[in-house]
């Protein structure tokens, strides 16, 4: 019986700590353990306008696809300045890992405007392809389907 108790006293020690153990994540991409981190990451940089971070996650071949049109890298960035994020939420999130790429497809909502213009309020799908480079992880392309 003794050993029973033992038993059971170290499993319930082991379950109670396993959670608080290592601490905290560190926020941002250097925490981010899946992609769908990885995409919040990247959303939270360009709310709070950190554009070197942003540009440092595009790949030097990035290509953003939208219903206005196809942008490179340097135009793609244009446009990600001109954004005034406020909030965003996330919904039907589905991420599929391929080798050492994820692609998440997503519905976005966003609280924002765009050059001075109110961005629209329903929901946007959303693919993102994110590769994993020497340890590192950046956007290759990104399809804004609309609707």
């Amino acid at each position: 019986m003794c050993n029973r108790a033992l038993v059971f006293v170290l499993v319930l020690c082991t379950i109670t700590t396993g959670c608080s153990l290592w601490g905290k994540r560190a926020p941002g991409f250097s925490g981010a353990t899946g992609g769908e981190q990885l995409q919040r990451a990247f959303l939270d940089d360009i709310k709070n306008k950190h554009w070197t971070e942003v540009e440092q996650r595009l790949s030097a071949n990035f290509i953003l696809v939208t219903p206005s049109g196809d942008y490179d890298r340097a135009a793609s960035m244009e446009r990600i300045r001109s954004l005034d994020l406020k909030g965003y939420t996330l919904s039907d999130v589905n991420v599929r890992p391929q080798g050492a790429d994820a692609v998440l497809s997503y519905l976005i909502s966003i609280d924002g405007s765009m050059n001075g213009h109110a961005l629209p309020s329903e929901p946007q799908r959303v693919v993102s392809t994110w590769q994993e480079v020497s340890g590192r992880w950046i956007l290759i392309s990104q399809v804004n389907v609309g609707k």
